[in-house]
């Protein structure tokens, strides 16, 4: 089946992670969103402590959450990768949360790129199945 599924996945986190940063950055942020967002770009308030800050600084703990979450992405396309490179078939478990995350994720944030990890998770999860 080839192996385009890991890649996939980090291609998926690099989009989610440099998108992610470029919004936390403030580009393209209105004075109005500015305010919103509160008063100044989220990742110029990323600092050590910031969730330890009350009340918390929620923008900027969301742009972190967001970034790790495309870096753990990108982790998880790496390991799928090179299972599929050794031969090893991805655990159904792993590919039915993922599948599972990328649903939900998609159900809940409709313009997000969750849509993105379906095609991929359901390849897994199809070639899990396959395996048994």
């Amino acid at each position: 089946m080839g192996r385009w599924r890991g890649r996939a996945l980090v291609g998926i986190a690099g989009l989610h992670t440099a998108f992610t940063a470029t919004i936390a950055a403030g580009v393209g942020y209105t004075p109005e969103l500015m305010e919103v967002a509160g008063g100044s770009a989220p990742l110029t308030r990323m600092l050590p402590g910031m969730g330890s800050v009350q009340p918390p600084d929620m923008p900027a703990l969301a742009m972190f959450w967001s970034m790790a979450f495309g870096v753990a992405t990108g982790l998880l396309g790496l390991l799928i990768d090179q299972l599929e490179r050794e031969g090893v078939t991805v655990s159904g478990v792993v590919a039915g949360g993922l599948l599972l995350l990328g649903a939900v994720g998609a159900v809940l944030v409709p313009v997000g790129g969750f849509w993105l990890v379906l095609p991929v998770a359901g390849s897994l999860l199809w070639s899990a199945t396959r395996a048994r």
